[in-house]
């Protein structure tokens, strides 16, 4: 965390970014829940901002592990971090997993993960009108138990 302080390695690593994604702004947190969080409020804020706050519910998907900060549990799901502060936490609605272990005798990995994302699609069609952001881990969810998930889950498309 910089706490409103830089120096040379930071600038030089935030110009990088810059020339890679086009973004003229990077954010650093001091942890993976902190990431979480900014990355959560920076969407509802958008939204806001846009003139569609009504868009400030998060989708995650099933056994995904993102943090403990309250926002961070709010998208994490796994009872285990998240049951002492449920009274705090306001949850996200939660999708299925591409999960390559969930897939039925003669299905594929890729198979699990068109079904997930259609079950995404699917969600974001009915809910898309107040959904700020998704998100997920992308090709692995190590506190699951290190689900694999197939790289297609990422590049499928969704209708919403």
């Amino acid at each position: 965390m910089l706490a409103g302080f830089t120096h040379g390695p930071v600038v030089e690593l935030s110009e990088r970014l810059a020339a890679r994604t086009g973004l003229g702004h990077a954010f650093y947190g001091s942890d993976g829940a902190s990431a979480t969080e900014f990355a959560l409020k920076m969407s509802a804020h958008h939204w806001r901002n846009a003139g569609r706050a009504g868009k400030c519910r998060f989708v995650s998907v099933a056994g995904g592990y993102h943090g403990e900060t309250v926002g961070a549990l709010a998208v994490t799901d796994i009872a285990l971090f998240r049951e002492a502060y449920a009274p705090l936490v306001r949850m996200a609605a939660t999708v299925p997993s591409p999960d390559a272990r969930q897939a039925a005798p003669g299905d594929t990995p890729a198979d699990v993960a068109e079904g997930a994302a259609a079950s995404l699609g699917d969600w974001l069609a009915e809910h898309a009108h107040e959904t700020a952001a998704v998100i997920i881990e992308p090709l692995i969810q190590c506190a699951a138990g290190k689900a694999m998930h197939d790289p297609l889950y990422l590049k499928c498309e969704t209708r919403a």
